[in-house]
């Protein structure tokens, strides 16, 4: 039986607890953000538990084309070879974008790291390219999903009913509560 578990994902969707809420409820060994191309030597699908985000290294580029950036048949067959699918969206790509905004330019990459509104400059080019790379991300995820027969789960589903759309993957729910998130507004509540 196949138990390989992969998560296709954008960046700043809440992908990194959900992938820590699938491993730690499985128990399967895990690979965060390696690449399907790249690094399949490492990879088991029929065991593994891996989250992938697609041309992520590219994020900072100013056009984007998703099939100039990723060798995209290779990515479908690679990824009917898991035992099972998921891909995690956002619909709100100005939120997902300032999140992408503040991990790049104030936090050094630190995908944990609290944040508030004020660190964000929405009218400079890096934001612009960002917001136009995650655009480019959406477009993959929906013809992936169309391509492997899924429905796309979303953030803003998964963290406000703490489960994904296949209920046959077994999640560990405290990854996904209110509290894990890092956008810090007003009264020290938090988004992401």
């Amino acid at each position: 039986m196949n138990k390989g578990i992969l998560l296709i994902t954008g960046g700043r969707v809440g992908s990194s607890n959900l992938f820590k809420s699938i491993w730690t409820a499985n128990k399967q060994p895990h690979h965060f953000e390696l690449d399907l191309i790249n690094d399949w030597a490492s990879i088991n699908p029929s065991n593994d538990v891996v989250k992938f985000i697609p041309f992520y290294d590219d994020i900072t580029i100013k056009e984007y084309n998703y099939n100039e950036l990723i060798d995209y048949n290779k990515v479908l067959e690679r990824s009917k070879m898991f035992g099972k699918v998921i891909i995690l969206n956002r619909r709100d790509k100005i939120e997902q974008t300032e999140s992408l905004y503040v991990m790049r330019v104030h936090s050094n990459n630190i995908h944990s790291g609290r944040w508030n509104d004020k660190l964000i400059d929405r009218d400079n080019d890096t934001f612009n390219n960002m917001l136009s790379y995650n655009k480019e991300i959406d477009k993959l995820l929906i013809q992936l999903a169309k391509d492997l027969n899924i429905e796309m789960d979303y953030y803003e589903d998964v963290y406000s009913s703490q489960s994904i759309n296949d209920k046959s993957i077994k999640l560990t729910g405290h990854w996904l509560t209110p509290d894990k998130r890092l956008r810090m507004v007003d009264k020290g509540t938090s988004i992401i």
